[in-house]
């Protein structure tokens, strides 16, 4: 482990956690907080909680166990942003055991990110979804994830679905690639609050790949460690030929769409007014990631930078 973390440094993480929790409109419970911070932070809520007492100016605990930044609105739909995430984590799970079912075999692992992994997704939000593939199956994969997509909500119009967006896609080389180099505290984050739906096993053996995380987030990482149980998944071969000869017929054209469903929504963005929202669409042979200004933003407060305009 590094060196012990001054006190400064730890009130600047709780104020850059409260910052990016104040733009999804939401606090942060305290159990959480506090597995995001250094080792020699508080380790309890009731720690914690005396902390807030001695720096009333960082934050306030609410009753419902929320932090929030001082002078910050309490968002009062707390409970009903908890029970849309359970809502839009069962229909994921339906979605991995029944219209994805056939897609299992190329894949390494499938999680919730985003603002449902956090257990705060306001309505309207989507449903983000990571995907990680066997080598040379990713524009297979994607193609049939999209018409699985289209025939789901067909399927289901008396019983609608989130919106799914699937904003981070990587094959098995690609995600061991952004695992291994130390990215920061945003990223360590999102990978360490991830909800795992297929391929634990796989995830957690990435996450040992990635020993940065360690230094970075130790007791969320440590959770981890200590919540999965059995052996690391180990890397497995290619798929087929035929699959393979498919997946670089497939990716040109299906990136080109990509890219130009991205551009189209970039401009509808644009013209309400939803600039954060407003996202590059990267298309690589091994990758397909989403990434809005408003990661861009939130990922400047997590390095303690000014936010960006």
């Amino acid at each position: 482990m590094g060196d012990a973390a001054s006190p400064a440094e730890i009130e600047r993480r709780v104020v850059s956690l409260l910052r990016v929790a104040e733009e999804h409109r939401s606090g942060v419970s305290a159990e959480d907080l506090t597995e995001l911070l250094p080792e020699d932070a508080p380790t309890s809520v009731r720690e914690f909680a005396t902390w807030l007492e001695a720096h009333p100016a960082v934050g306030v605990l609410g009753p419902d166990g929320e932090v929030s930044r001082a002078g910050a609105l309490q968002d009062p739909e707390v409970a009903s942003r908890q029970k849309r995430a359970i809502q839009y984590a069962l229909a994921a799970e339906w979605l991995m055991g029944g219209p994805f079912a056939t897609l299992r075999p190329y894949l390494r692992c499938a999680a919730l990110t985003g603002s449902v992994a956090y257990g705060r997704p306001e309505e309207g939000d989507d449903c983000d979804l990571m995907l990680v593939t066997r080598p040379g199956s990713l524009w297979v994969v994607l193609a049939l994830a999209f018409l699985r997509l289209r025939g789901a909500r067909a399927s289901r119009r008396g019983n609608a679905l989130p919106e799914f967006c699937l904003n981070y896609v990587l094959d098995e080389r690609a995600a061991e690639e952004d695992y291994t180099q130390a990215r920061g505290l945003l990223f360590a984050r999102e990978a360490l609050s991830v909800q795992i739906l297929v391929g634990a096993s796989y995830y957690r053996s990435l996450l040992e790949r990635a020993n940065w995380l360690e230094r970075e987030a130790p007791r969320l990482y440590s959770r981890w460690t200590r919540e999965s149980a059995g052996p690391l998944s180990a890397r497995i071969p290619a798929v087929s030929l035929g699959i393979r000869l498919l997946n670089w017929a497939l990716y040109p054209w299906l990136a080109a769409y990509l890219q130009g469903k991205g551009l189209l929504a970039g401009h509808r963005l644009r013209g309400s007014g939803q600039v954060a929202q407003q996202f590059r669409t990267i298309t690589r042979p091994g990758r397909l990631s989403l990434k809005t200004l408003k990661f861009e933003r939130l990922r400047s407060i997590y390095a303690g930078a000014p936010a960006l305009p």
